[in-house]
């Protein structure tokens, strides 16, 4: 699995050592089996023996935030009105 996530996903940016594109796979996928509904839950996952036993590295709910963030697409958004907090 490893393998095809380094083919498929290379959105991270270079020199980010922290986390790889597994660890950023794995984390998404614990999180909706877990079942997680925010990246909140990533501190939640974190906490877990579970997760540890199995060796997984977890996100940081920042860390997860800033990984979607490469995903966005501000022209797609363009001329759309902003919605009020």
């Amino acid at each position: 699995m490893h393998d095809t996530i380094k083919q498929v996903l290379t959105i991270r940016k270079k020199g980010c050592a922290e986390y790889t594109e597994s660890d950023y796979a794995e984390s998404f996928i614990s999180l909706v089996a877990a079942p997680g509904s925010c990246l909140d839950g990533f501190g939640w996952l974190k906490s877990g023996r579970g997760i540890r036993e199995l060796g997984l590295s977890i996100l940081s709910s920042d860390s997860a935030r800033l990984f979607l963030y490469a995903f966005h697409e501000g022209e797609l958004f363009k001329g759309r009105p902003r919605k009020e907090p």
